[in-house]
């Protein structure tokens, strides 16, 4: 809303076993229709590994909905495995 004052959002993120807060999110993607934000961080320059998050919006929050990740950085496309699934509405 433009009369809202600005707010700073801070991510639940995943990073090498250890779940952390950040305000920073990378390849992040928003679609307009759905109000899904998603961002995917990789863990090299090749891009095999590292995390896929899904982010639906709830009013001024987004709700981290899924978390896929790939650990294992050895030059191939996948698997990603599901680290977190919450299909309920709350914030995270």
């Amino acid at each position: 809303m433009p009369s809202s004052p600005v707010e700073l959002l801070t991510f639940r993120q995943w990073d090498h076993g250890v779940w952390k807060t950040s305000p920073y999110l990378f390849n992040v993607t928003y679609d307009d229709q759905s109000a899904v934000l998603t961002s995917l961080h990789r863990d090299d320059s090749i891009g095999d590994c590292g995390t896929w998050t899904v982010w639906p919006a709830s009013g001024a929050d987004f709700i981290m909905q899924r978390l896929d990740a790939k650990t294992e950085c050895d030059g191939r496309e996948g698997p990603y495995r599901t680290l977190y699934l919450y299909l309920e509405n709350r914030p995270s």
